[in-house]
């Protein structure tokens, strides 16, 4: 084997392994991005407790819409930074208590209480999530 190709191959392998973790249990990277993944119930309850309002996708690992959805939820979380905080979670116990019961599933907090929703009900388009987006930063009066 030529060198040549065992350094592709080796970039490969660290391509699939960074992509395999990425897609894995977290989508997003708290420290990157304005994407922050809910990780806990007491990170949960602050993060509700913001003065903006908060935008949360429930998702899972292995949801292939979520997945699908997640890169425009991410361009639409950047050009509303600073309006609205965006958050995902796949945890269990914070998708029971939110009566999610289609993935994914967009809230809207304000106050720590719900207020908007785009889920089991609705179309999930890009323009349907832009307008949630849109709606969320009405109610931050930005």
């Amino acid at each position: 084997m030529k060198i040549s190709q065992l350094l592709f191959f080796l970039a490969l392998k660290i391509v699939v392994s960074v992509g395999v973790q990425i897609r894995g249990t977290n989508l997003v990277n708290a420290n990157e991005g304005s994407v922050i993944e809910i990780t806990s119930g007491d990170m949960w309850e602050r993060e509700l407790a913001k003065e903006l309002p908060v935008l949360v996708e429930f998702m899972a690992p292995w949801c292939g819409s979520c997945e699908m959805k997640f890169p425009i939820f991410e361009k639409l979380a950047d050009e509303f930074e600073g309006k609205v905080k965006s958050y995902n979670t796949s945890k269990d116990y914070l998708l029971d208590k939110n009566d999610i019961s289609i993935l994914p599933t967009f809230q809207v907090f304000k106050d720590g209480k719900k207020v908007l929703e785009l889920g089991e009900d609705t179309y999930y388009s890009d323009d349907n999530l832009r307008k949630l987006f849109e709606n969320a930063a009405q109610l931050s009066g930005s």
